[in-house]
Order: structure tokens, then C-alpha cells, then sequence
């Protein structure tokens, strides 16, 4: 018993979730402890449990999802063959059996931790950890997220530990008793659980916990399924008493074999039962059976249970496990002068504790389809561990493989926790010796089967359901933490999927939009000449809608197609570069962007920047890029105004562009006769700021600008004005309102003093009746103008959906 199992709090979850359940017959496809989130069950279910604090905390119903959002499914379906009126039997039978499993790995945590010369006390040693168990398991019981949530010690914890305990045996003075030996043992155990409780607890109530959401899933996958693979392992040395499995020539030599070959046939039988049917009488059954079978044979060949125990065959006989609450007497008999020596060890447990709870608590996710409130899952760990350390236990937090096994047979309630507190607390009252004649194949052949769960759910059903660079993430984390250990090999995982992400990330275009001014216009309705001035010289625009996170992967494609313009005719003038979708830059990006600057200045063109976030713009300075500044490129604060502003210079450059009519009249714009038209005309003259046309006000008739300029514009979401279209002088307004007769969709504001000509509605009515030519002429320039608009806008929509 001086080896201890693998983790068997691990989570057990599968990467793929099981078929929709058609009937009462219908099961999820996977072993036991295998399947991703279960099919939603109807959230309109009366039966469906609550977060309620007056809804029993055991409700038959199933798990309960922390959350009151009507968007999030409802909890997970439970197997069809597990409802109903087997619920109580099904607490009572998963239970006794986690029991039993919770009293074995007592045994062999304490036999792990007090070893060498702490073998004198190793009764005491496992009496500690029953208690743990007892206490942390009742706890989260009552107060986890998840009401299925089964908790106690844990191996990788308590390896750490067992590495303290040997570090302080072989550092303590020849003459220290072996009480004084113990007592210091003890002593850092405690300091060590409320080290780590006081951390659980502070991170809960900070709520930092959701921050393992941002691990990926193939690291989860990788981490459960070497996990897995550490179970295996720990079974096969407890079985063969440390017989490497890297030796193949020593587990098949003498008797060796026959050892973990028992375990191994229990272990396959179970997890091909569970992958055909969840029903509940599989695992206990399985157990009793293997029980049964190993007397039978043991009978047959005349050999003795006295023998039996004799040769390692059965658990026990176990030492008297009496056990020894932290006491004043004990705390004055340690040396604490060895209890500081070990803070580098208890920094490792702390740290190992932290990482092993929020993954379990991730990985229960997966397996049972509930949302955990993490934060909370942490409270609960700190104030178990707390409670564990001030009676000189252990750590302890969720099990995460047998809360999966929990829930797979259908004994999700907070009942089963508690019976599993219940079952601990008598044994540590009563004596271990009541599972003393529990052969050791039974209880190794279990802990194979939650080891190969695992790698049957991540390597062989991954395969057909993981895309093919998570599963290779995946194998890879398993081989590490097989080669150097659980949380080097997560590391190693996290580490990984950076590297992948960035790989993929870099795949990812960051330019959206690869635009030319001669496509892509601003708002601005222009003079017929300026418009055809920039058909012919708006190619000299270069714009490019950026999106996503700009880093050394993505910038460099910018600074790549902004060469390649420079190579082309006409000669660039200037380079438009969007920031509206971009949420952030790195150092490499913003040198890509400086480097981008030198690259136009050198090629006569003018970088323009628009709709930069405050973070980019303090990057770029931080960069050397005088954003805004005289010496600095241009930046507008949005895309519309920066090309509207390269159109002006265009324009202005243009040394024969036309020069622009300071004012128009209303019948030149609608080509009519000036005599014709004149009666019906309103004129005013407007100051800035006026405004002409409000948002949702009443439909009139057109107004047309003959001199002066004008900016129509909506109100967003959060109250900011946004520019539809400015206009100059020669532009009509107000038309879609007059043809639709519905409220105005847009503002219209003057922004320099303008000349108006009102042409109302009933005025346009009275010239439909009166003077029917004159009302075509009218509304054949309308028509003219808005097929023009829709002609530029079907184009631009053409080019952005390429």
C-alpha cells in the first residue's frame, strides 16, 4: 500500500457529446464517464431544478445550472434507464461504492505520505485523511455550484505533501522522537491546507476564477486524458508493488502477471459495458462480481484469507487508524524550525492545488453540460480545505472523474456527497478493517477503468470527432505529462496552443477591405465635374479596412499590399488605412505602420489614419508615430471624412479642375424653366447650425440647396451623430420623405450659411394639376438623381461583398 493510485478526482469528459435521446431506450454513446454535454433537457420542466435556496438541494430532477439566463440550455438530460423511481437507489449504490473507493485511497494516500519513519504513526496518517475526506466532501456537498459534486483528497496533493514529509524526516536532528517527528509532519499538512484555503478563498471572493475559461479546449482534453494515463500507471504499481509498466519483461515474468491481469480484465469489462449502456447496476455490479469471483477462486485453490492478506492479495490488515485533531500539544511538540524550511513545497502545493481545482472544475462542465459558478466552486474549496487544515488534514477539493461517474449513474443529488461524507466519517469512527477484505485487484481494476475512460474519450473517440490539430495537441500533452509530470505537461499544453493560435491567427486576414477611391466615395454630394474628376483620378486613393488584432504575424500583409500599389499606375497619392474594426496593436505592428510611413513619404504619397481607438493611437506615439501632429500622418475620425478630405486635394490639385459656382438656382438643378418654376419657390437664408429637416419629423416637400452646405445625419445607439451625406450647393433634399410620405429618417443640418429654395408638397400638387410637363421635368431629374445614388451604392456593396 505504499504506492499510491493516480488521480481519480481528475475530470472524465469527452470531446464529442452523445446522441439526441429518442426514447426510454435511448443511451448516450460513450463509456461511463464519457460524452460531452448531454442533450438540454426541456427547460419548461417542472422538474428541472433550480438555483432556488428553497428547492430541496437533492431534487430527483438532476444537477441544477447556475445561471437564471432563459438563453442557456436547461440542465443535462439524465439517462433514460436512471429516472424515476431508481433515484434513491441510485444515490445509495453510487455512494457506498465512491465510499469504498474514498475509504482505499485514504488508506493509500496515508500509507504514501507517512512512510519510512513515519511508518509508526501511519494508523494515525490515514485517520487524517478519512477525516479530510469527510469533512470536504460533506462541505462541497452542501455548498458547490453543482449539487452532484463528490470531493476529497487528491493524489497530485498529496504526492507534494509526501515529498514534504520525506523532506522533513531526513532533515530533522538525529535525536527528534518520532512523536516530535510526527507532530511536525502534521504541522506543515496544516499550514499547507490553510495556505491553499486562504488562496481558494481570496480568489473566490475576487471572482478571478473565470479565468480558466480562457484555457483552450484540447489543453482540457490533454490534461484529462493524461490524466488518465496517470491512473493507469498508478494502478498497475500499486497491483505489481512499483513494478515499472515501461518494463514489459517484469510484468510478464513470474508471478507478476497474474497481479494486474485480474484488474486489467475488470477494467475492460466495466468500460465496455458503460460504452453500450448507462444503466446503474453496471458499476456496482461489476464490483460485486469481481468480489465474488476472486473468493470463488480462492476457495477452489485452498488458499486461506489469512494467506490471502499474507501475500497482498486483500487491503488489509490495516494499523488502528485513531485519529489525532491538531491539538496545543502537538503544535508546541513540532519544530517549526523544519516546517519554514519546506516553503518551497508549500508554494508547490498551493500552486498545483490552484491549477488542479480549476481544471477539474472546467472538466465537470464538460462532462455533466452545467454551468459552474467558479468563484463560488473555489469559496466552497477554501472554507473545506480550512476546515480540513485546522484538524490537520489534507487538502481536498472536487473529484472530478467520480462526479462524472456521479452523474453518468444518475446520482447527481447533494445526497451522495454527503453519504460519501457519512461513510468516511464512520469508518474513521468505527476502524478501517470493514474494507480490509476487499482484494486489491477489485479497487485496481476500478482506478484502470477511470484511467482508460479517459484515453478511450480523447485518443481513440477524438480521433474521429477533434479536428485534427486539437488531437494532436492533445497526444502531445499526454506524452509530456507521462514524461515529465501533470502540471509541467498543462504548461507545455497552454504553451502549444499559444503557438498554434498564433499559427492560425496569422491565416487571418487582417485587411477586410481593399478599396479605391474611385469606388469607394465619401458622403459628400459633389459638382458632376468633381465627380468626374474623381472617376478619372480617384484610383489614386489606396484604401484598406483593417480588422482583429494587429501583431507581427498580420501587419507585415499590410505593409505588402501597400508596396505593391506603390509599383502601379496612377502614382498613389494617398493610403487609407481604416482602424474601426481593429481592437489593438502590438510593438511589431506599430513599427509596420512606422515603417509603412517612410514607404509613402518615399514614394511622394500621404498616409491617411482613420478611425483609430485611443489604445492605437497611444501605441503608435509610443512607437514614434505623431498621430495628429503636424509632422504626423493625417487621422479622421472616421473613414468617410479622411477620403472625403483626399477627394478635396484631389480636386484642389487638379490643374484644370473646375472651379466651383459659389451658388445655383433651384431651376438649373431641376433643368426647368427659372419663369416657370419661380411662383412656386420659397427662398430663405439659413445661418450654420440651422437645422433644415428633423429626425422623424412630419413628410414635406424638396428642398433645394442653391448655395452654401448641408450634412444630413442619423443618431447611433449610444446618441452620436453619424454622416449619412453632405451636400453642396445643387442638391435636392428631402425627396424620399415627399415620394413615401413617412417621417424624415434623417437630420439635415446646415454647416455653412446656406441659400435654400422650399418647393412644398402642396405647391408640387398644384404643378401636377396646373402644369403637368413642368411636374415630369421635376420628376424625371428626381429619378435621375436617385438611380444615380442607387447605381454607386449597389457598386460599393458589389466590391465589399468580394
Amino acid at each position: 500500500m505504499g504506492q499510491t493510485p493516480q488521480d481519480p478526482g481528475e475530470l472524465h469528459a469527452s470531446p464529442h457529446p452523445p446522441p439526441r435521446s429518442s426514447g426510454p431506450a435511448a443511451t448516450s454513446h460513450g463509456p461511463a464517464g464519457s460524452g460531452g454535454p448531454p442533450e438540454p433537457a426541456d427547460p419548461t420542466d417542472p422538474a428541472r431544478p433550480t438555483d432556488d435556496p428553497e428547492r430541496p438541494t437533492d431534487d430527483p430532477a438532476g444537477p441544477a445550472r447556475p445561471t437564471d439566463d432563459p438563453a442557456q440550455p436547461a440542465r443535462p438530460a439524465r439517462p433514460a434507464d436512471m429516472a424515476g423511481a431508481t433515484g434513491t437507489a441510485a444515490v445509495v449504490l453510487a455512494a457506498a461504492a465512491i465510499g469504498t473507493v474514498a475509504v482505499l485511497l485514504a488508506a493509500s494516500f496515508g500509507a504514501l505520505i507517512f512512510s519510512g519513519p513515519l511508518t509508526s504513526h501511519l494508523g494515525q496518517g490515514i485517520a487524517l485523511v478519512l477525516f479530510s475526506i469527510a469533512v470536504v466532501s460533506g462541505i462541497s456537498a452542501l455548498a458547490s455550484s453543482y449539487p452532484g459534486t463528490i470531493a476529497g483528497a487528491q493524489d497530485n496533493t498529496a504526492l507534494v505533501v509526501a515529498v514534504m514529509a520525506g523532506s522533513i524526516a531526513a532533515s530533522a536532528a538525529p535525536g527528534l522522537s518520532a512523536d516530535a517527528l510526527f507532530a511536525t509532519v502534521v504541522a506543515a499538512i496544516a499550514v499547507g491546507s490553510v495556505l491553499t484555503a486562504l488562496v481558494f478563498l481570496t480568489a473566490g471572493y475576487l471572482r478571478v476564477g473565470e479565468l480558466i475559461r480562457y484555457v483552450p479546449y484540447p489543453v482540457l482534453g490533454g490534461f484529462l486524458a493524461g490524466t488518465g494515463w496517470l491512473l493507469v500507471i498508478g494502478a498497475f504499481e500499486v497491483l505489481t508493488e512499483a513494478v515499472p509498466v515501461t518494463s514489459p519483461g517484469a510484468l510478464l515474468g513470474g508471478t507478476v502477471w497474474s497481479r494486474w491481469a485480474p484488474a486489467l480484465a475488470v477494467a475492460v469489462v466495466v468500460l465496455v459495458a458503460l460504452r453500450r449502456s448507462h444503466n446503474i447496476l453496471i458499476v456496482p455490479g461489476a464490483l460485486v462480481g469481481a468480489i465474488a469471483t476472486f473468493y470463488a477462486v480462492l476457495a477452489s485453490s485452498g488458499v486461506s484469507v489469512t494467506q490471502a492478506q499474507e501475500t497482498g492479495w486483500l487491503l488489509g490488515p490495516f494499523p488502528p487508524a485513531v485519529w489525532q485533531p491538531l491539538s496545543p500539544s502537538l503544535l508546541v511538540l513540532a519544530d517549526w524550525g523544519l516546517v519554514a524550511g519546506q516553503a518551497g513545497s508549500l508554494a508547490t502545493l498551493v500552486l498545483i492545488a490552484t491549477m488542479s481545482l480549476l481544471l477539474n472544475t472546467s472538466g465537470v462542465e464538460i462532462v455533466t453540460g452545467s454551468d459552474l459558478d467558479i468563484d463560488r466552486e473555489l469559496r466552497t474549496a477554501g472554507l473545506a480545505s480550512l476546515v480540513s487544515g485546522a484538524g490537520g488534514g489534507v487538502v481536498g477539493y472536487t473529484w472530478a472523474s467520480v462526479t462524472g461517474l456521479a452523474h453518468r449513474l444518475g446520482a447527481a443529488r447533494r445526497a451522495t456527497g454527503l453519504l460519501v461524507a457519512g461513510i468516511s466519517a464512520t469508518v474513521l469512527l468505527v476502524g478501517i478493517d470493514v474494507v480490509a477484505f476487499v482484494p486489491v485487484p477489485v479497487v485496481g481494476g476500478l482506478l484502470m477503468f477511470l484511467g482508460l475512460s479517459f484515453l478511450a474519450d480523447w485518443l481513440v473517440d477524438g480521433w474521429h470527432t477533434l479536428p485534427r490539430s486539437d488531437y494532436v495537441v492533445v497526444v502531445l500533452i499526454v506524452a509530456a505529462i507521462a514524461a515529465v509530470g501533470l502540471l509541467p505537461g498543462v504548461v507545455f499544453g497552454i504553451a502549444l496552443a499559444v503557438v498554434m493560435f498564433v499559427v492560425r491567427y496569422s491565416r487571418t486576414e487582417v485587411v477586410k477591405h481593399v478599396l479605391e477611391g474611385s469606388s469607394y466615395r465619401s458622403n459628400v454630394d459633389r459638382h458632376p465635374e468633381e465627380r468626374d474628376l474623381l472617376a478619372r483620378a480617384g484610383d489614386r486613393t489606396f484604401i484598406l479596412e483593417l480588422q482583429g488584432f494587429m501583431f507581427f504575424g498580420t501587419a507585415s500583409s499590410v505593409l505588402r499590399l501597400a508596396e505593391q500599389r506603390t509599383r502601379r499606375d496612377p502614382p498613389l497619392a494617398f493610403l487609407v488605412l481604416d482602424f474601426r474594426r481593429v481592437s489593438g496593436i502590438d510593438s511589431s505592428a506599430t513599427f509596420s505602420i512606422v515603417k509603412l510611413r517612410r514607404l509613402m513619404t518615399a514614394h511622394g504619397a500621404e498616409l491617411v489614419l482613420t478611425g483609430v481607438p485611443d489604445g492605437v493611437v497611444a501605441q503608435l506615439r509610443r512607437g514614434g508615430l505623431a498621430v495628429g501632429a503636424d509632422d504626423g500622418p493625417r487621422a479622421f475620425q472616421d473613414l468617410d471624412r479622411g477620403v472625403e478630405w483626399c477627394e478635396d486635394r484631389l480636386v484642389a490639385d487638379e490643374d484644370d479642375g473646375p472651379q466651383l459656382e459659389p451658388s445655383c438656382t433651384a431651376a438649373d438643378v431641376l433643368g426647368v424653366d427659372e419663369a416657370r418654376l419661380a411662383p412656386f419657390l420659397q427662398r430663405r437664408s439659413l445661418p450654420a447650425g440651422e437645422v433644415l429637416i428633423d429626425q422623424g419629423g412630419p413628410p414635406g416637400g424638396l428642398i433645394i440647396v442653391e448655395a452654401g452646405r448641408v450634412t444630413a445625419a442619423v443618431s447611433d445607439d449610444q446618441g452620436a451623430q453619424v454622416r449619412l451625406r453632405s451636400m453642396r450647393a445643387g442638391t435636392i433634399i428631402g425627396e424620399l420623405s415627399y415620394f413615401l410620405r413617412r417621417p424624415a429618417t434623417a437630420q439635415v443640418v446646415t454647416d455653412t450659411p446656406v441659400e435654400v429654395a422650399d418647393l412644398p408638397a402642396d405647391s408640387l400638387a398644384q404643378i401636377e394639376r396646373d402644369d403637368p410637363e413642368l411636374a415630369a421635368s421635376i420628376h424625371r431629374k428626381l429619378i435621375t438623381m436617385l438611380g444615380e445614388r442607387l447605381i454607386a451604392t449597389d457598386r460599393l456593396a458589389r466590391m465589399l461583398m468580394d
